[in-house]
């Protein structure tokens, strides 16, 4: 990474941290606008989000199966028209196009390591200052505005930043609401060494889809390790269903021949309740395919008839097909089947 140091040898970054956060606002907007089905509304939620679904644990059987398997990853029902595994250009954080919720997470946490940390010097701070401030404002290109307020101590390299945009609009999509943001920087390393990003009932309007993000997003490098905790709430203000992700924590490593990531936590949603994740076996997939070629996931939900939790595993049988099992009964049996699968023919 490219570094500049003014004469006392303080490294400032602001520039680049402000485009970082900017992407973060706009990953969210990727996140959350694929996750419903379009109706006829689209007015925004500016209060904060309550959930009013299902709190009990989901019993699984072998109609709900595929969607806690998948429904975490995608942020909801499986109606995205998309894999969860599917490719996304890491490039294209538009918003548009049914983008899964494990490659927008992973595309935002690569960002945070990807940046370049190069400044202009009428950026730095006065010589007697330790804290540097950069505020602004930007007007969208359909309407609105975004303003920002963000300060580093260039001594400690810890940082803040505010974000408030009102009815911003850039490329037909409309962000209102606000967005903190906490940080270090490592000056030894030129790297994070942890980011939290706060979203505060942050609305994005696109078409006749309407959806309101509220809560927090972790993310914590450690070498080529990026793991990233997401506690949020996701309102489709349209239909005013809400999705659920509480401690949802997904470890990812980006190696030369292969990504890989594995998911924990807890997934409400609001019409079956809620399952637990786990990730028993990492899922690989090769910088070269779409889908994982190896990998399984389980579900936990409530206890069945036997008396056992009921559950779901989802197991990668190749790059392209994989398989569904549920033990429905509790008995610690999987007696449902799905059979083989093929990646590109789930309709999800």
């Amino acid at each position: 990474m490219a570094v500049s140091l003014n004469q006392g040898g303080k490294v400032m970054y602001t520039n680049q941290i402000r485009s970082f956060l900017y992407s973060g606002l706009i990953c969210m907007a990727a996140l959350v606008l694929p996750a419903i089905t379009s109706c006829n509304s689209s007015e925004s939620d500016s209060e904060a989000i309550e959930y009013t679904g299902i709190t009990t644990q989901a019993v699984i059987d072998n109609n709900n199966a595929e969607d806690v398997l998948m429904g975490p990853m995608i942020g909801g029902e499986l109606n995205t028209g998309m894999s969860a595994f599917g490719a996304i250009d890491a490039n294209s954080m538009s918003g548009k196009g049914s983008l899964p919720v494990i490659k927008i997470l992973t595309t935002l946490g690569r960002s945070l390591n990807n940046l370049d940390y190069t400044f202009d010097h009428e950026d730095l701070p006065a010589a007697s200052s330790a804290i540097a401030a950069y505020t602004d404002i930007d007007y969208g290109d359909c309407g609105g505005s975004l303003s920002y307020n963000l300060q580093m101590d260039d001594q400690t390299y810890a940082f803040t930043g505010y974000f408030s945009a009102n009815s911003f609009c850039n490329d037909d999509m409309t962000i209102s609401g606000e967005m903190t943001a906490l940080g270090q920087f490592n000056a030894a390393t030129q790297g994070f060494t942890s980011l939290t990003m706060t979203y505060d009932a942050l609305s994005f309007i696109e078409d006749d889809t309407s959806m309101t993000f509220d809560g927090t997003v972790v993310i914590v490098p450690s070498g080529t390790v990026l793991t990233i905790t997401l506690d949020a709430k996701m309102k489709d203000n349209n239909t005013g269903e809400v999705y659920w992700y509480e401690n949802f924590v997904l470890t990812y490593t980006e190696a030369t021949t292969y990504d890989q990531f594995s998911i924990s936590g807890r997934f409400f949603e609001p019409n079956h309740g809620y399952v637990n994740l786990n990730t028993t076996t990492a899922f690989i997939t090769n910088t070269d395919e779409d889908y994982p070629s190896q990998g399984v996931l389980v579900t936990t939900g409530a206890a069945g008839s036997e008396g056992g939790s009921t559950k779901a595993m989802l197991t990668a049988l190749s790059s392209s097909t994989y398989n569904v099992q549920a033990d429905t009964n509790g008995d610690g049996t999987y007696d449902y089947d799905s059979g083989v699968l093929n990646w590109a023919d789930s309709e999800l």
